[in-house]
């Protein structure tokens, strides 16, 4: 007679086989592995380049098909402009409008051209020529801001009297800055600065364009960053320059 033993391994490598060996038929092909799809919305940062220079640059892409542009040019000059964009089996292309910044700047047109890989989650062979105000042209080199508390996050700024659309991009050098869709669709834009500790957020604005009585005022921000969630919480704003007003924010982050 075998040990029992013997009989005892068999029977454990036999149903070993029907456990894990049934998982997939012979000839069988496995399931794909899923592939990420990656969205186009959010910041956008690198940098622009012409004949003559390079500059730091951010294209902020929105959910409603519209977007935004700031360029830091000589001096540290602000120069912001908006616009649209449409992406179409991955081509992409947006028209801006440059509204604030250095004065020759003021009012020129842009076409941007460029391709989206969804897949590779990049933004790549870009190009922008003015179409109206000027006649330049060059390229653009930029990655997705996506760390984090980097980037756009989208909603609105409420006040005693009034709700508005609102954006405010974060950037990657704890510099931000700011859009205020006011009545009549008059865009409000403003830069400043931002820092996270722990859970508490904190930042401070100045408001460079827009509404004339809005230009100059100063405002400080807090809220509350849950980098796990990634939320952006319980936002309040108050103005500590220029005016007197204060409010709220609900915002969450398009990317």
């Amino acid at each position: 007679m075998k040990p029992f033993y013997n009989s005892a391994l068999a029977l454990a490598i036999a149903t070993s086989a029907i456990l894990f060996g049934s998982g997939c038929k012979q000839g069988e092909i496995p399931p794909p592995i899923p592939v990420t799809e990656h969205h186009i919305l959010g910041v956008w940062a690198g940098t622009a380049t012409n004949a003559t220079e390079t500059i730091p640059y951010f294209l902020t892409l929105k959910p409603d098909g519209t977007c935004s542009f700031e360029g830091i040019t000589a001096g540290s000059v602000e120069n912001f402009g908006a616009g649209t964009y449409s992406v179409s089996n991955g081509t992409v292309t947006a028209t801006l409008v440059t509204l604030y910044g250095v004065s020759t700047n003021i009012g020129v047109k842009q076409s941007v051209k460029g391709t989206f890989d969804s897949k590779a989650g990049t933004l790549t062979s870009l190009t922008w020529e003015d179409i109206a105000g000027a006649t330049d042209h060059g390229t653009f080199k930029l990655e997705k801001l996506g760390a984090d508390i980097q980037g756009v996050w989208v909603g609105t700024a409420s006040n005693a009297a009034e709700t508005i659309p609102y954006f405010l991009t974060l950037k990657a050098d704890g510099t931000c800055s700011f859009e205020g869709i006011t009545a009549g669709s008059v865009e409000n834009f403003g830069t400043g600065t931002y820092s996270v500790s722990g859970t508490a957020f904190t930042g401070s604005l100045n408001t460079l364009y827009g509404v004339s009585t809005n230009i100059g005022v100063k405002q400080s921000i807090k809220g509350t960053f849950d980098s796990k969630a990634g939320t952006l919480t319980s936002l309040t704003w108050e103005d500590t320059f220029g005016a007197t007003d204060n409010g709220t924010f609900i915002l969450a982050k398009a990317n």
